[in-house]
């Protein structure tokens, strides 16, 4: 039966379905696909497994289909306060064409358009076929974990990190727009028009991808630069002067993630025009921390400025206070011979003084931050605190002095 079998196979000229023909379950065997994941991937690095200990991997491949990118379409978010930007995607009928693989390979609708790697061949190439896909050889160096990779792990600044795992979703509205408490998370499922995208089960060389998709392989590229680590003005002006270079040099465009942060972000997911429900996705929002520190440091600025001009104000009065209730000392002293410079000399101790008081009170508190943050104390601020403090009192002393030279000594004598 065996060789009757192979015979008509042999003898036909398309390959038949086996399940067409006559057979029985001798044996059913079930293994989890993890177990089945973990033997592939160890047998690829030349290990055994416990699980399936004679399987043995294939390490050749061939690429058939790209997936395509989602169609968004803006919608009315049914809750404006909890997601500002809500959007819909829909299924569309799937068209695929391949030499190698049958129309049924892909589910009939799609979330996502498909390309096929499928490359017509030319009589001038000298091939017995009419079209060929890159064929691949796999020469397995070792299994990368994402969460080792040297990037922000931080959710309010995290970085878009489907490169190197899966994208992942949360249901949050039913198709009656009713909440859904808790929300269900969603993961990918190896469709490749399906609604999230998996994340890349091989990462390769440059020079690799070029042999298969040519000079246009590499789609974008993630610099670190140096010396912008932190969030500021300085930062900013550096990443700036590189993007500028970038885009002149090179006419590519440039985009700063630097500062970025994640926005939520709900999606109605439509399928053959029923709505399925609501998904809750963290879009990055391009330079959100940049736009909150500009913003805070703006209005920081104002109030720095304004308490200055508030303290300018009051030792200006105060000292208009004290030299109205002083002015009858100073008239005596200057009665009894006292000169004008020595007045002015003591009210610019007294300025001094006061000025050393203020910086010493600023050290303290500079002090104590610098103990409770754990950081080191900032020499440069009490710098300017003490200079601040010394212009604001010199000018009180100022408005004393002009003050102290409109004084007569007849006055004394007046009021006996």
């Amino acid at each position: 039966a065996r060789d009757t079998f192979y015979q008509r196979l042999a003898q036909s000229n398309a390959p038949q379905p086996l399940d067409q023909e006559k057979r029985k379950i001798i044996q059913d065997i079930k293994v989890d696909a993890s177990k089945v994941e973990s033997a592939f991937f160890d047998s690829l690095l030349g290990q055994k497994t416990k699980v399936l200990p004679h399987s043995e991997a294939n390490t050749n491949a061939q690429l058939v289909a790209q997936s395509g990118s989602l169609t968004y379409q803006t919608v009315k978010s049914p809750f404006p306060i909890r997601w500002e930007n809500a959007y819909e995607v829909h299924t569309a009928p799937t068209t695929f064409k391949n030499a190698i693989l049958p129309s049924s390979y892909l589910p009939k609708r799609g979330f996502r358009t498909v390309d096929s790697y499928e490359i017509k061949m030319k009589k001038s190439d000298g091939s017995a076929f009419k079209s060929m896909n890159p064929y691949l050889t796999f020469n397995v160096v070792g299994l990368y974990d994402p969460n080792k990779i040297n990037v922000s792990k931080d959710p309010l600044n995290e970085l878009p990190m489907e490169t190197y795992r899966p994208s992942a979703a949360s249901i949050v509205l039913d198709s009656k727009n009713e909440p859904v408490n808790p929300a269900q998370p969603i993961n990918t499922t190896g469709n490749p028009i399906g609604l999230l995208t998996n994340s890349p089960n091989v990462l390769t060389t440059v020079d690799s991808v070029q042999e298969v998709m040519g000079d246009q392989s590499i789609s974008s590229i993630r610099l670190k630069v140096k010396g912008a680590s932190s969030v500021g003005e300085q930062s900013d002006k550096t990443l700036q002067s590189i993007k500028s270079e970038i885009e002149r040099e090179t006419g590519l465009i440039a985009t700063i993630t630097k500062g970025s942060s994640p926005q939520p972000v709900v999606t109605k997911v439509v399928n053959d025009g029923k709505t399925l429900g609501w998904i809750e996705q963290p879009w990055i929002h391009i330079g959100a921390a940049m736009t909150i520190f500009r913003e805070t440091s703006v209005g920081f600025s104002g109030v720095i400025f304004a308490m200055l001009a508030v303290a300018i104000v009051y030792v200006l009065a105060t000292s208009y206070v004290s030299m109205l209730a002083r002015r009858k000392e100073f008239a005596v002293l200057l009665a009894l011979g006292w000169r004008t410079k020595d007045l002015y000399k003591i009210v610019l101790i007294e300025a001094a003084i006061l000025a050393g008081f203020v910086s010493t009170i600023a050290l303290i508190v500079e002090g104590i931050f610098s103990l409770v943050r754990n950081e080191a104390m900032n020499g440069w601020s009490l710098v300017w605190i003490a200079l601040f403090s010394l212009v604001i009192y010199l000018a009180g002393a100022t408005w004393s002095a002009w003050t102290i030279r409109r004084i007569s000594p007849y006055e004394a004598i007046k009021t006996g």
